[in-house]
């Protein structure tokens, strides 16, 4: 059974493209523009038990910055 799971609820599409993945693996999704892009990241922590995020701006064909913007856990705490 997958850990994480995530789905484009707003796009051009007429269906809703789902992503599912394994706590090991993790699972990242990126949405772009001309001016950059955000990447979203979630991890899991063996040893805590813990989910984590992380939150970034990076460049997207060469415009934007790279910029973390929050991190933290799921639930959080």
């Amino acid at each position: 059974m997958s850990h994480f799971y995530g789905m484009i609820s707003r796009s051009a599409r007429k269906t809703t493209p789902t992503a599912r993945a394994h706590a090991s693996s993790g699972l990242e999704t990126v949405a772009a523009s001309w001016q950059g892009a955000v990447q979203v990241t979630l991890n899991h922590n063996a040893e805590t038990g813990k989910d984590w995020y992380r939150v970034e701006l990076i460049p997207w064909h060469g415009a934007g910055v790279y910029k973390t913007i929050a991190t933290g856990t799921v639930n959080g705490s």
